[in-house]
């Protein structure tokens, strides 16, 4: 079975090629399938066919790296939510629909080898890249891609009794002057699957602490922040304009920088810009 590469459960006499005393009128020779999922014991499938199928859902592609084609779906059986959540999930695919009302989805990949869910908006993956043939770790908003997350901010440990000024990972990344651009997780000994799980830890922790701008760097923060207001996240609408005035007030002067230069200021009132001055 793990070899297997064309899986057949179509319900068609000619796709199944079954001998002439099938019956193909008869419910008890039919597959009633409605779940595609539980597959990663066949690593090899690269052709699923589940014509004839009600199909509403799909899970567990990303345990198959050589599929190529999953056919065929009848709109009529779903729902447009049920659409749009494979649509989703599948996040690339080809949709092709003929007179039939038959959805053929042609698998464009490559799936995720890891993926990791922080809330109903943000999710991480780990995903192969395949001009270089690396995987890299990809943030995704509502299942959009919003961002490679290239470089991890780890705050190194430091003596509680020293008197320690920095509070926040942007002190620390410019107090060590990250060229960041010039730093590849190989030259941190460190793997891909490392490098994804430090991203997931610390957007988990900057999640759990209400989107603290504080514990992210400033490049991902704000964006981040301004993608999940513009989507209508209630934590987002309600701190947004209150994280760019305090780290404003309270940032250093390369934050400071940052958000006047990318525009964020421009979300603050003339009232609520001038009381930043005192």
């Amino acid at each position: 079975l793990p070899s297997l590469k064309r899986l057949n459960l179509s319900n068609s006499y000619s796709d199944n090629n079954f001998d002439n005393n099938f019956d193909n009128n008869s419910d008890k020779n039919k597959n009633n399938i409605s779940r595609l999922e539980n597959l990663s014991n066949l690593p090899n499938l690269e052709t699923i066919n589940i014509t004839g199928n009600p199909i509403s859902h799909i899970s567990g592609l990303e345990f198959l790296p050589k599929i190529k084609d999953i056919g065929y779906i009848h709109l009529k059986s779903l729902s447009k939510k049920q659409i749009q959540n494979m649509i989703n999930y599948i996040h690339e695919i080809e949709l092709t629909i003929d007179d039939d009302d038959i959805l053929n989805i042609s698998i464009l990949g490559p799936f995720p080898k890891y993926s990791f869910k922080i809330n109903k908006h943000i999710k991480l993956i780990l995903i192969k890249n395949l001009n270089n043939n690396k995987y890299e770790t990809k943030l995704l908003v509502d299942n959009e891609n919003f961002i490679q997350c290239r470089h991890l901010f780890i705050i190194p440990s430091f003596d509680k009794n020293e008197n320690n000024s920095k509070n926040s990972i942007d002190d620390f990344s410019d107090e060590l002057n990250y060229s960041t651009e010039s730093i590849k997780p190989e030259d941190m000994g460190l793997l891909p699957e490392e490098m994804f799980w430090g991203h997931c830890s610390n957007l988990q922790a900057w999640n759990e602490h209400n989107y603290d701008t504080k514990l992210l760097h400033r490049s991902l923060a704000f964006p981040l922040l301004e993608k999940l207001t513009e989507i209508g996240d209630p934590i987002a609408k309600k701190v947004f304009k209150e994280e760019i005035a305090k780290r404003y007030t309270s940032g250093n002067k390369n934050v400071q920088e940052f958000l006047k230069n990318e525009g964020y200021l421009n979300y603050l009132s003339k009232i609520e810009f001038e009381s930043l001055k005192k």
